[in-house]
């Protein structure tokens, strides 16, 4: 099965294009993204559940995207994922990506990268896996009250053939090199007061939390270790 393309929701969480919300949350989620390929993902989940980095191409733009969200065993060497939106009433960008180019998905897990084929569930297959995922993570729940869209759940296993990068999906990605990875830490040095992190967290329905508790910055404001509750 394919991704189904399901009808957006009437009511649901709202985000207005253009707020300064929507610019910190493309800000943090490149952060996002940088932090899990230096960490390799050790330590960051969304709602108890841990993350992965899902990369689809634009329906429109070509363009790749990364998006880090949260995943659900299903099995031996499968995943699913929620689009959620955090209870919005229309599907995630990446959802319509699939949809739209199914042969251009891949997944990043922990330093594995190897290319998925998407796939819809459906019936009672959905209601099977989204029992087990609101089990281990309850938010999901309280995002589906949020809307009237029914929030699909995505099924990835690994594409036959080799990977983008021609290396054994099973083998793993190497760590970075020394130097590749004093330029990411570099990047990721925090410019804005602990405080935006807060505010994020309000505006965007996200929980961001930094470990080791009470606050993971140095006094130069880079993070040295940050755990990631991100809404998805």
């Amino acid at each position: 099965m394919a991704i189904e393309m399901t009808p957006n929701g009437t009511y649901g969480v709202t985000r207005s294009p253009g707020t300064l919300a929507n610019s910190m949350l493309k800000r943090f989620g490149g952060l996002l993204v940088g932090l899990y390929r230096l960490l390799g993902g050790r330590g960051m989940r969304a709602l108890g559940a841990p993350l992965l980095l899902l990369t689809t191409v634009g329906a429109r733009s070509g363009k790749a995207r990364v998006t880090p969200v949260a995943w659900f065993p299903d099995g031996s060497d499968s995943w699913l994922v929620v689009a959620s939106a955090a209870g919005a009433a229309r599907h995630p960008a990446y959802y319509g990506n699939m949809a739209r180019k199914p042969d251009q998905v891949w997944i990043e897990v922990g330093r594995r990268r190897l290319k998925v084929q998407p796939a819809s569930l459906s019936g009672a297959r959905r209601d099977e896996a989204w029992r087990r995922i609101v089990s281990q993570s309850p938010g999901y729940q309280a995002y589906q009250d949020k809307t009237d869209r029914q929030i699909p759940v995505i099924r990835l296993t690994p594409a036959t053939g080799i990977p983008d990068d021609g290396r054994n999906p099973d083998k793993g990605l190497a760590a970075p090199p020394v130097s590749q990875r004093r330029s990411l830490r570099e990047s990721l040095t925090v410019k804005t007061p602990a405080m935006a992190f807060h505010f994020a967290r309000r505006c965007l329905g996200e929980r961001v939390h930094l470990n080791p508790a009470p606050c993971a910055l140095s006094d130069d404001r880079r993070i040295n270790h940050a755990k990631f509750l991100h809404a998805h």
